[in-house]
């Protein structure tokens, strides 16, 4: 977010400095009325005018996209690895452990470490996955 130019870069960094010049016309020669505050022009010129400023920083409401750029990559593949890794892995692990434990009980399940599990998927599905619906799919396939 620091690097990126369409966030906190230049927050940080600063801008280049900006260089604008433009144009004034100015009267050269005028010429009085007397008895009379009025003036005439009576030949006009062009000065060239420079000016050299370093814009300041203003927030733009980018960062949201480029936190959503950074994370989305890493949330997608840690989803991928919890829908077809892990399940991959479970049953290998499941049959190992009944084997080792030399007996035929059905592995027990504690309920509340599922429900806050199930919460945290549904957190995530709630932020990322409404933003980028690829991923909100790759969350519900994992979930089930």
């Amino acid at each position: 977010l620091i690097s990126n130019k369409s966030c906190y870069y230049y927050a940080l960094n600063g801008q280049s400095d900006i260089t604008s010049s433009f144009d004034l016309p100015l009267c050269q020669d005028t010429l009085s009325i007397e008895n009379s505050k009025s003036y005439f022009c009576l030949e006009f010129a062009t000065v060239e005018l420079t000016t050299t400023f370093q814009p300041t920083f203003i927030y733009s409401y980018t960062c949201g996209s480029a936190l959503l750029t950074a994370y989305i990559p890493v949330i997608l593949y840690s989803y991928i690895a919890t829908g077809l890794i892990l399940p991959l892995l479970r049953y290998p692990m499941m049959k190992l452990h009944l084997h080792l434990k030399k007996s035929s009980d059905v592995v027990e399940l504690n309920g509340i470490a599922i429900n806050v599990t199930l919460m945290q998927h549904l957190t995530v599905l709630l932020t990322f996955g409404i933003s980028y619906p690829v991923l909100g799919i790759v969350i519900i396939l994992s979930i089930l």
